[in-house]
């Protein structure tokens, strides 16, 4: 009976680590705030390819605007455009045609841009509501909206 609790926990402790080495590498520093470090590896994977996945091209838009590297990102978010536009939407199981316009919106609302933030967020609200993904959706919207246009008649 003494020896339940040990094997219980080399049990846990064999499969958690098990469960740690399937998730890839981009989600393992995403959630890490590594967010250096994801975008080398993310720049490597990616390297001159023409054809990138929309789920690969999210880790790398998202990466730039976490390090404010407006000069890449909004080259990065015109290729996701051009993915989401020729049908390409997921990341993971979720639809990603508002990923975009939010991420240009929280640029340029740091970028004092707040004409150009609430734009972005209402063509993501209008995707969003078009598409009915307010149930599925992994971005507050309807927040990011709200928040820019207070921003905007402040200014």
């Amino acid at each position: 009976m003494k020896k339940l609790p040990a094997i219980f926990l080399a049990v846990v402790f064999t499969v958690s680590g098990c469960a740690y080495s399937i998730v890839p590498k981009e989600d393992r520093l995403n959630v890490t705030g590594r967010y250096s470090e994801l975008e080398k590896h993310m720049e490597k994977e990616i390297g001159q390819k023409e054809s990138v996945s929309t789920s690969k091209l999210w880790y790398l838009c998202t990466v730039y605007s976490r390090l404010k590297k407006y000069n890449k990102l909004f080259p990065c978010l015109e290729r996701l455009d051009r993915n989401i536009a020729q049908g390409d939407t997921k990341w993971y199981f979720y639809d990603f045609s508002p990923g975009p316009n939010l991420l240009r919106a929280e640029a340029y609302m740091e970028l004092g841009n707040y004409s150009g933030a609430v734009e972005e967020a209402r063509k993501a609200y209008d995707l969003v509501m078009e598409k009915d993904l307010s149930a599925s959706s992994p971005y507050p919207v309807p927040c990011h909206l709200g928040a820019f246009s207070c921003i905007k008649r402040r200014s």
